[in-house]
């Protein structure tokens, strides 16, 4: 999975995992980490624009980056924090991980200029990963591994229910 996309003027934009507490560029700290940090890199890849962490206490690994029409950038991955930072919680589909689950996915939006607008955990009491993100449009797709039997699914799920050790 890609942490690397580019917008239309040539910036670049990178996620990766750290266990660095100075990023360059980041406003925010690390925890006991890894961490994720996203950042914004200039067209000459000369500075770096913005730059912050994403993760709580546990550990926190990103998956992949995409970036829809407006510059908003939407960020997949997987944590095993108790208590990521939620900037709204009446928006997220989990606001913290499920008791006695090992490992959830989570997904991210940030503004153009960097600023953590969405997040969310994904998964159930298994160990859930959230690895690839396309967005189309208003539409975001997510796509990981599962262990859980216990997974939020929708009518329209191409499989309904658990079906065995890890389902995609």
């Amino acid at each position: 999975t890609a942490g690397l996309a580019t917008d239309s003027t040539g910036h670049l934009y990178v996620a990766l995992d750290t266990y660095s507490s100075d990023f360059p560029g980041a406003t925010n700290s690390v925890s006991t980490g890894p961490d994720i940090v996203v950042a914004k890199i200039s067209q000459a890849a000369s500075t770096v624009l913005f730059a912050t962490y994403i993760g709580g206490s546990g550990t926190d690994t990103r998956g992949s980056l995409a970036l829809d029409g407006s510059g908003h950038i939407y960020l997949s991955g997987r944590t095993t924090s108790p208590a990521l930072p939620i900037p709204d919680p009446s928006r997220a589909i989990r606001t913290s991980l499920p008791n006695g689950a090992p490992a959830d996915g989570l997904l991210a939006r940030l503004s153009p200029s960097g600023t953590l607008q969405y997040l969310t955990y994904l998964g159930g009491s298994g160990s859930d990963s959230a690895e690839a993100i396309a967005v189309s449009g208003t539409k975001v797709y997510v796509s990981g591994s599962a262990s859980s039997s216990d997974l939020p699914v929708t009518g329209t799920s191409a499989q309904a229910s658990f079906g065995g050790e890890f389902d995609a």
